[in-house]
């Protein structure tokens, strides 16, 4: 729907402005924008809720649970969810090479 698109958009501009606990709030639906924000706002368990949720997850869905993983010190499960994303997106090798915070399951 029209307000779903806008809370997208509002959600956005929240992370972007460094705003994460409003950006969950816009962001109420289970998508990676959403995952995003709690994991910004480290609330990692509503993430993996989030990210759990999505029914048909994509590289990006793969690459955020990497990022949950690595930050909950889930080491072999960060592996896999990089491996993962890595396979379903080989573009994303370059940015898991360089992100701070996957440096600890590389």
């Amino acid at each position: 729907t029209e307000a779903n698109g806008f809370n997208e958009i509002l959600g956005a501009l929240n992370i972007a402005r460094g705003n994460y606990a409003n950006a969950t709030e816009e962001l109420f639906n289970n998508n990676n924008s959403a995952a995003l924000a709690q994991l910004l706002n480290k609330n990692y368990m509503a993430a993996e809720q989030t990210l759990n949720a999505i029914q048909q997850g994509d590289a990006m869905t793969s690459y955020l649970k990497a990022i949950l993983y690595a930050r909950q010190g889930k080491r072999n499960a960060a592996q896999q969810a990089l491996q993962k994303a890595l396979q379903q997106d080989a573009t994303l090798r370059t940015y898991a090479e360089n992100d701070l915070e996957l440096a600890n399951i590389r």
